[in-house]
């Protein structure tokens, strides 16, 4: 999958947008008005897959502590460099198809990066939360965060290409809520 000379990058999978206007791959997650309390924590391990020199998933969302597995399903050195605040968290190879390793995260952060160092468009982000309500929306811009008790929450959205937006949001006991989020082209970095 590395490029030859001359050879086009793979197609720009950072922003991909539904013919209806959804959004994929924007990280949702409850920032504040949770209850305090402890919340179990998933037995299985997440899996990040390394497929045609992209990560699948692009975009996850996993508990601080969870375990996340690394696969390379391509016949081709890959590695996986993990970064939150800038500074490395892990950083290994993968070098032949079926390779795997299982790491976590050990501290909350919106968002952490991940990225193959040997093909620098690679990359992926971990929405990296203490608690299990959280979503990442699908090719529709559809989400789901199920459990919540009845509350008033703020909800908040990261995409890696738009600006981060927050919105309450009334949850009340037995009822489905549904909400609309918005989204906006972020402001270009300096």
């Amino acid at each position: 999958c590395a490029p030859r000379a001359g050879a086009p990058l793979p197609p720009d999978v950072s922003l991909v947008v539904s013919a209806a206007g959804g959004v994929k791959d924007a990280f949702v997650w409850i920032k504040d008005g949770l209850p305090r309390g402890k919340y179990a924590m998933p037995a299985e391990a997440l899996i990040v897959d390394q497929r045609a020199c992209e990560f699948e998933a692009r975009v996850i969302g996993v508990r601080v502590g969870q375990s996340v597995t690394f696969l390379n399903s391509d016949p081709i050195l890959h590695n996986v460099h993990g970064f939150q605040s800038g500074k490395d968290v892990f950083n290994f190879a993968l070098p032949t198809a079926g390779n795997k390793a299982t790491k976590r995260f050990k501290r909350s952060e919106i968002m952490a990066r991940i990225m193959c160092d040997v093909h620098p468009w690679m990359r992926g982000f971990a929405g990296v939360v203490p608690h299990p309500f959280f979503a990442v929306t699908r090719a529709d811009g559809a989400f789901a965060i199920g459990g919540l008790p009845a509350g008033t929450y703020t909800v908040e959205v990261w995409h890696e290409r738009l600006a981060r937006t927050e919105h309450q949001v009334m949850v009340t006991e037995g009822e489905k809520s549904e909400i609309a989020l918005g989204l906006e082209l972020a402001p270009p970095k300096p």
